[in-house]
């Protein structure tokens, strides 16, 4: 789930990769090799599939490593020490992972339990760990999740890990802050099943105020303040959390959206996944009744600067909130129209690369009017056509029918990328001429949404990210 990995703004590209199964593949005897082709060796623990370097091997690696840190300037803040991480990682087997099953710890087993979780999340801060920050981070929540750990140990683990994440979140390379982001964000008070039905690993509730204060702190790095999102939107999704939570993340992800982000790739991707996070909310305002949620989507829809795939992923969002009788969802149908044409004249006006971009926009904008599943359609009302008040059907269904699935169908149905028939982008362009909203209020509560007015010329010509020029 956590596999976003933009250019950091403030450094160098985040080094977080899946160098665990990697080295289970290369180092794993045949017998197991085919286990982990077929995914049935995911569930077991990496020693058991793995086989030792050979003597000299890791020294090599890390002095290579070290030589590939120093060129890149990277300044580490190391809380304990190579070789002393490395001898008590040694014996974690025996003195960590025999006491998970213990049912009533005593204060002596609490004392070992913490010194080993203190050594491995300090590992992370150190320079020659820092190309194992995923089997680190892996062990830690494999620890406390698994079912064999008693619940006083998982909850003194779950405690104690963000209490000792906290403090080292500000003075550590972007690397170190993005591990330790990422291990706060895949806590989990159950591990996931995966027999049917299955069921998410549900995540750990008191994660969400250190993502948030994250995810609002503009020194830290980009990528780490993306897996905030991203933790905070599970933890809506899968967490045992209440409507005063969910109304505290959406309101912090929407003060997010506000955040100046310079990197055009890095704010790309990072409005994208707090639009998506404010789609599961499953509110449109805060406990206060200001519509916040729907205003910052409803924002970002209307924004010519917002990346294409951002501004249809907003709109998604926008059609999976409890759009009740108070929403003006005729304003909010049409500004959905109006990205559409504006979309489709770009597309139609560029060499179609690269092809992720286009297929992300219409696929979210068709998932705008059509639920992706049933449990979407009828419980969960996503979808505007599949509201579950009145309002606005109508128009939605006119405008869906007539000059939406036209554009939308040929796209999400066709391999390749097919060239749009001038005739539905005449057809668009006429809709919104004959349907113009005059209340710009998405709810009385709200100020007028700014018209964004025709599109810019520059949006015909996309650049190399699919975005309108001038972005």
């Amino acid at each position: 789930m956590f596999c976003d990995h933009p250019p950091d703004e403030k450094g160098p590209v985040v080094r977080q990769k899946f160098l665990l199964a990697i080295s289970v593949v290369l180092r794993c005897r045949p017998a197991a090799l085919s286990l982990v082709l077929t995914g049935a060796a995911c569930s077991l623990p990496a020693p058991a599939l793995a086989q030792q370097p050979a003597a000299g091997e890791s020294d090599k690696t890390d002095v290579a490593e070290d030589a590939n840190r120093k060129a890149a300037n990277i300044s580490f803040n190391p809380q304990t020490t190579y070789a002393e991480w490395k001898q008590l990682d040694k014996v974690r087997f025996i003195e960590f992972e025999s006491k998970l099953k213990t049912a009533a710890p005593t204060e002596a087993d609490k004392t070992l339990l913490l010194k080993h979780l203190k050594n491995q999340i300090y590992g992370l801060t150190i320079e020659q760990n820092v190309d194992r920050h995923s089997i680190i981070v892996d062990n830690i929540v494999r620890a406390a999740e698994q079912a064999g750990t008693s619940p006083a140990i998982r909850d003194y683990l779950l405690e104690n890990t963000l209490k000792l994440i906290t403090p080292l979140l500000k003075n550590q390379p972007p690397n170190v802050q993005y591990s330790l982001v990422l291990l706060a964000a895949r806590l989990n008070v159950k591990p996931p099943k995966i027999s049917p039905p299955p069921v998410p690993a549900q995540p750990y509730p008191a994660s969400q105020q250190l993502l948030m204060t994250v995810l609002l702190d503009e020194q830290m790095p980009i990528s780490a303040r993306i897996i905030a999102a991203r933790g905070l939107e599970r933890l809506m999704k899968d967490g045992d959390i209440s409507t005063v939570d969910k109304s505290r993340i959406g309101e912090s992800l929407a003060m997010a959206l506000k955040q100046k982000v310079d990197n055009p790739l890095a704010r790309k991707w990072y409005r994208r996944r707090l639009v998506e996070a404010l789609g599961v909310t499953g509110r449109y305002d805060e406990t206060g009744y200001r519509p916040v949620i729907i205003d910052a989507l409803m924002e970002v829809v209307t924004n010519p600067k917002d990346d294409w795939v951002v501004r249809s992923a907003a709109a998604k969002s926008v059609s999976q909130l409890p759009l009740d009788a108070k929403i003006n969802v005729e304003l909010v149908n049409y500004e959905i129209v109006r990205l559409l044409h504006d979309l489709t004249v770009a597309y139609n006006a560029s060499d179609k690369t690269p092809p992720s971009t286009w297929r992300w926009a219409f696929d979210d904008l068709y998932l705008t009017y059509k639920s992706a599943s049933a449990l979407e359609q009828n419980t969960k009302h996503w979808g505007l056509m599949h509201l579950n008040t009145p309002r606005g059907k109508a128009q939605i269904e006119d405008a869906y029918k007539k000059v939406a699935l036209p554009v939308l169908k040929p796209i999400v149905e066709s391999q390749a990328l097919p060239t749009l028939d001038a005739k539905v982008v005449t057809a668009l362009a006429e809709w919104l001429k004959a349907n113009n909203v005059t209340d710009r209020k998405v709810t009385p509560a709200s100020g007028d949404l700014k018209d964004p007015g025709a599109a810019p010329p520059q949006a015909a010509a996309v650049g190399a990210a699919g975005t309108p020029m001038g972005n």
